[in-house]
């Protein structure tokens, strides 16, 4: 008879438990659904803003459909990075860092 009673109270107990258990991820589930909206509205407005800049860039650098030329605010007038690395090796007779350091303590 004791030993009845003590499982009947161990199951109670674990189930108990197990109520606790599944409210607490339920819980956890709305806290999530409501952080997925927030940051759905979050990156809805990013986008946005993200088209408003792409409109605006499109108009500064000339869009290719009405064949505007680029204004010099738009960075793909500017001159690549290439070329003013090449600018700059170019007064330097060798490429080697002993012989820039030597030409430019002077």
């Amino acid at each position: 008879m004791y030993a009845i009673d003590e499982a009947r109270r161990k199951i109670t107990a674990a189930g108990e438990e197990l109520k606790r258990n599944v409210s607490g991820h339920e819980a956890r589930i709305r806290l999530l659904r409501e952080r997925e909206t927030t940051l759905q509205g979050e990156l809805e407005a990013a986008q946005a803003l993200v088209a408003a800049a792409r409109e605006g860039m499109m108009k500064r650098c000339g869009d290719s459909t009405t064949g505007s030329p680029p204004s010099l605010a738009c960075p793909r007038s500017w001159p690549s990075a290439k070329a003013n690395v090449a600018a700059a090796t170019s007064r330097f007779p060798s490429t080697s860092k002993a012989s820039r350091a030597r030409w430019t303590r002077w």
